[in-house]
């Protein structure tokens, strides 16, 4: 719906500058802090996220007695129809008065076009390391080998709607098949949401417990 707004590598804002592919959206994504290259790690795994675009507009509204102009961080469309805008702050920041005036004219011009808008700051989105560490070993497991092995699929599944839970060492039918075909279809299977893990707490590897993510048939 909207193309990123990419600036020139010159212009003294944000304290890195990321570029990398988007399995979700199919293209490469331009992120300009550490801090927006975690968020988007989040984004990216969110099974719930149809698709997103970063620095997606720029907005112009009039802003006591002057006009102001500001360009969000994110928009994001979910799978229920929501869309959102998520401006990216650190927590320490937010007293900053230039940082005020930013969301105060994000906010108000979602709220002339009924959007939702969220500040997301380094509180939120590095609350788990683990989590952000795992989801960056999913995505690089997934460019380096995006199949996945049907035979193990659907075992797992079948196992699945009996056992409710299973710890992936101790699964029956582990010599089976590869470890390397193993994860990596666990891998696919968690980033479009088809089945669940505890990411947050636990690495990613054969001691995972894994369960259906509602009873979604993979």
């Amino acid at each position: 719906m909207y193309n990123p707004i990419i600036h020139n590598g010159s212009n003294k804002f944000g304290n890195n500058r990321w570029k990398s592919n988007s399995i979700k959206i199919h293209r490469d994504v331009f992120l300009y802090s550490d801090l927006e290259y975690d968020n988007w790690l989040l984004v990216e795994c969110n099974p719930k996220v149809i698709t997103f675009c970063e620095q997606p507009f720029e907005i112009i509204l009039p802003y006591k007695s002057q006009i102001r102009k500001s360009i969000p961080d994110m928009w994001i469309l979910y799978d229920n129809g929501d869309e959102e805008i998520v401006e990216v702050k650190y927590a320490s920041d937010l007293e900053k008065p230039k940082v005020i005036e930013q969301i105060e004219i994000q906010q108000q011009w979602c709220k002339n076009k009924n959007l939702k808008h969220r500040v997301s700051t380094d509180v939120n989105i590095r609350n788990s390391k683990t989590l952000l560490s795992n989801y960056k070993f999913i995505i690089k497991m997934l460019k380096n080998h995006r199949k996945v092995n049907s035979n193990f699929q659907t075992q797992l599944y079948n196992d699945l709607v009996v056992n409710s839970h299973i710890k992936l060492s101790e699964y029956s039918v582990y010599n089976e098949f590869s470890s390397k075909d193993i994860l990596n279809t666990i891998a696919f299977l968690l980033f479009h949401g088809d089945i669940l893990a505890d990411l947050s707490d636990n690495h990613f590897g054969l001691n995972m417990e894994v369960s259906l993510n509602n009873g979604k048939r993979l």
